[in-house]
């Protein structure tokens, strides 16, 4: 996290949190989505104005790329359909027997990324739902 967050910083954050809820202690030390067990990670990180933001989104974070417009992605919807606005993206698919669900944003000035390993897709849905309608 702390060279993810390094980078970050160069480019405009200001400050961010990070969040973690898993069955197994270890998955909270472990790096991000790969830890044993159900775990949700919630990582939301504040930019010192708007266009830092969206680029962040555009670019992605801690290793989750935001595909270029044309790509065609299985399991990912984009946009006004993830129901968190138009620079938004959010990825269902199984990795390695595993079911992973990742999502990306960007409103005003925070970037949200949200990994959920193993957890039940209708409650991390409404987890997603619930940290977008925080943001101010």
């Amino acid at each position: 996290m702390a060279s993810g967050w390094r980078e970050l910083q160069l480019n405009g954050a200001s400050g961010g949190a990070v969040t973690v809820l898993a069955q197994q202690q270890a998955a909270c030390s472990a790096r991000l989505g790969t830890g044993a067990g159900p775990s949700v990670t919630t990582v939301v990180v504040r930019f010192q104005d708007e266009g830092a933001a969206v680029a962040a989104y555009e670019r992605g974070m801690w290793g989750f790329a935001t595909p270029s417009a044309d790509a065609d992605v299985a399991g990912m919807a984009r946009g006004a359909a993830t129901g968190i606005g138009r620079n938004a993206w959010v990825l269902e698919r199984s990795v390695s027997g595993r079911s992973l669900l990742v999502g990306l944003w960007q409103r005003h000035l925070i970037a949200v990324l949200f990994v959920a390993v193993d957890s039940d897709p209708l409650h991390t849905k409404q987890a997603i739902a619930t940290v977008d309608r925080r943001i101010p």
